[in-house]
């Protein structure tokens, strides 16, 4: 259902981060990656696409509201920008 696939791709977008800065516990909030991704140089256009999908998916965990999504498309989004913040850190 889409709760569960909202749910499982915020999962995979934690987790990358996690991985790469070590975030554990309270630090894993959209406020403190914002300041994370601005500490380590991330283009403002990867980080606020980043913002708005973490953003969608939490509307589509908590609340009811039903949209036409494109389940692919915002996968794949997804991949780019994690790929695009990948590419930026590993240039640092």
């Amino acid at each position: 259902d889409d709760k569960s696939f909202y749910n499982i791709l915020r999962n995979c977008i934690w987790n990358f981060f996690a991985g790469r800065f070590q975030l554990r516990g309270s630090q894993v909030n959209k406020h403190a990656l914002s300041a994370i991704l601005r500490q380590n140089n991330i283009d403002d256009q990867a980080a606020t696409g980043i913002m708005q999908i973490l953003s969608q998916c939490e509307t589509g965990i908590f609340t009811s509201a039903e949209g036409a999504v494109d389940q692919q498309k915002l996968v794949d989004d997804t991949k780019l920008i994690l790929e695009k913040i990948d590419q930026q850190l590993q240039a640092v």
